[in-house]
Protein backbone atom coordinates (compact mmCIF):
# COMPACT_ATOMS: atom_id res chain seq x y z
CA UNK A 1 0.00 0.00 0.00
CA UNK A 2 3.01 2.34 -0.22
CA UNK A 3 2.87 3.35 3.44
CA UNK A 4 0.12 5.95 2.94
CA UNK A 5 -1.43 6.93 6.26
CA UNK A 6 -4.96 7.52 4.88
CA UNK A 7 -6.87 4.25 4.65
CA UNK A 8 -9.43 3.61 1.89
CA UNK A 9 -10.65 0.22 3.07
CA UNK A 10 -14.33 1.00 2.47
CA UNK A 11 -13.89 1.55 -1.28
CA UNK A 12 -14.59 -1.34 -3.65
CA UNK A 13 -11.29 -0.57 -5.42
CA UNK A 14 -8.78 0.58 -2.84
CA UNK A 15 -7.10 3.85 -3.82
CA UNK A 16 -3.33 3.64 -3.57
CA UNK A 17 -3.30 -0.16 -3.31
CA UNK A 18 -2.51 -2.50 -6.14
CA UNK A 19 -1.35 -5.98 -7.08
CA UNK A 20 0.51 -4.45 -10.02
CA UNK A 21 3.09 -1.72 -9.32
CA UNK A 22 3.28 1.15 -6.88
CA UNK A 23 5.98 3.75 -6.20
CA UNK A 24 5.93 5.81 -3.01
CA UNK A 25 8.22 7.96 -0.91
CA UNK A 26 7.58 8.35 2.80
CA UNK A 27 9.20 11.14 4.80
CA UNK A 28 9.31 11.87 8.51
CA UNK A 29 11.13 14.62 10.39
CA UNK A 30 11.26 15.47 14.08
CA UNK A 31 9.92 18.85 15.17
CA UNK A 32 12.62 20.59 17.27
CA UNK A 33 11.97 20.70 21.01
CA UNK A 34 11.96 24.52 20.93
CA UNK A 35 8.75 24.57 18.85
CA UNK A 36 7.20 21.24 19.90
CA UNK A 37 3.90 22.13 21.61
CA UNK A 38 3.97 18.80 23.49
CA UNK A 39 7.01 19.97 25.51
CA UNK A 40 4.64 21.39 28.14
CA UNK A 41 3.69 17.84 29.18
CA UNK A 42 5.51 16.21 32.12
CA UNK A 43 6.75 13.36 29.89
CA UNK A 44 8.72 13.71 26.67
CA UNK A 45 6.61 12.92 23.60
CA UNK A 46 8.40 13.43 20.30
CA UNK A 47 6.30 15.16 17.66
CA UNK A 48 7.13 14.68 13.99
CA UNK A 49 5.91 15.77 10.59
CA UNK A 50 5.24 13.07 8.00
CA UNK A 51 4.57 13.17 4.28
CA UNK A 52 3.85 10.44 1.73
CA UNK A 53 3.72 10.85 -2.04
CA UNK A 54 3.32 8.19 -4.69
CA UNK A 55 1.60 6.75 -7.71
CA UNK A 56 0.33 3.34 -8.75
CA UNK A 57 -0.63 1.36 -11.86
CA UNK A 58 -4.38 2.04 -11.67
CA UNK A 59 -3.84 5.81 -11.78
CA UNK A 60 -2.16 5.51 -15.19
CA UNK A 61 -4.82 3.38 -16.90
CA UNK A 62 -6.52 4.97 -19.89
CA UNK A 63 -9.99 5.30 -18.31
CA UNK A 64 -8.81 6.16 -14.79
CA UNK A 65 -10.65 8.99 -13.06
CA UNK A 66 -8.13 9.08 -10.22
CA UNK A 67 -5.32 11.59 -9.82
CA UNK A 68 -2.03 10.18 -11.03
CA UNK A 69 -0.21 11.16 -7.86
CA UNK A 70 -1.43 10.70 -4.29
CA UNK A 71 -0.15 12.50 -1.20
CA UNK A 72 -0.88 12.92 2.46
CA UNK A 73 0.93 14.78 5.23
CA UNK A 74 0.42 15.62 8.87
CA UNK A 75 1.61 15.06 12.41
CA UNK A 76 3.15 11.89 13.81
CA UNK A 77 3.58 10.98 17.47
CA UNK A 78 6.09 8.22 18.13
CA UNK A 79 5.78 6.39 21.43
CA UNK A 80 7.78 3.67 23.19
CA UNK A 81 10.99 4.44 21.25
CA UNK A 82 9.23 4.41 17.84
CA UNK A 83 7.48 1.07 18.41
CA UNK A 84 4.02 2.73 18.24
CA UNK A 85 3.47 5.53 15.72
CA UNK A 86 0.23 7.51 15.58
CA UNK A 87 -0.51 9.49 12.40
CA UNK A 88 -2.87 12.46 12.14
CA UNK A 89 -3.26 13.43 8.47
CA UNK A 90 -3.91 17.14 7.98
CA UNK A 91 -3.56 17.54 4.20
CA UNK A 92 -4.19 14.99 1.48
CA UNK A 93 -4.84 14.68 -2.23
CA UNK A 94 -8.32 15.12 -3.70
CA UNK A 95 -9.07 11.39 -3.92
CA UNK A 96 -8.42 10.97 -0.18
CA UNK A 97 -10.45 14.10 0.65
CA UNK A 98 -13.39 12.85 -1.43
CA UNK A 99 -13.16 9.42 0.22
CA UNK A 100 -13.15 10.85 3.74
CA UNK A 101 -16.02 13.24 3.05
CA UNK A 102 -18.17 10.50 1.50
CA UNK A 103 -17.53 7.69 4.00
CA UNK A 104 -16.72 9.28 7.36
CA UNK A 105 -19.45 11.21 9.14
CA UNK A 106 -18.63 14.84 9.81
CA UNK A 107 -18.91 14.57 13.60
CA UNK A 108 -15.57 13.29 14.87
CA UNK A 109 -14.09 13.09 11.35
CA UNK A 110 -10.61 14.18 12.45
CA UNK A 111 -10.37 11.41 15.05
CA UNK A 112 -11.62 8.80 12.59
CA UNK A 113 -8.83 9.61 10.12
CA UNK A 114 -6.10 8.91 12.68
CA UNK A 115 -4.13 5.75 11.92
CA UNK A 116 -1.28 3.94 13.64
CA UNK A 117 1.49 1.45 13.04
CA UNK A 118 3.36 -0.90 15.35
CA UNK A 119 6.99 -1.65 14.55
CA UNK A 120 8.25 -4.44 16.81
CA UNK A 121 11.69 -4.31 15.16
CA UNK A 122 12.26 -1.03 17.06
CA UNK A 123 11.81 -2.80 20.41
CA UNK A 124 15.09 -2.96 22.34
CA UNK A 125 14.00 -4.84 25.44
CA UNK A 126 15.36 -8.42 25.58
CA UNK A 127 12.03 -10.01 26.56
CA UNK A 128 10.08 -8.34 23.75
CA UNK A 129 12.87 -8.94 21.23
CA UNK A 130 13.01 -12.62 22.21
CA UNK A 131 9.21 -12.96 21.89
CA UNK A 132 9.29 -11.33 18.44
CA UNK A 133 11.99 -13.70 17.16
CA UNK A 134 9.90 -16.81 17.95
Amino acid sequence: DGGFKVRTDLLAEKTGKTDDWLIAMNFSSTIPDEINPLQVLPIKIPLKLFADVGTYAGAWEKDSESDRFLFNAGLQVSLFKNVLNVYMPLVYSKVYKDYIQSTVEKKGRFFKTISFSIDFSQAKTPLLSQWISL
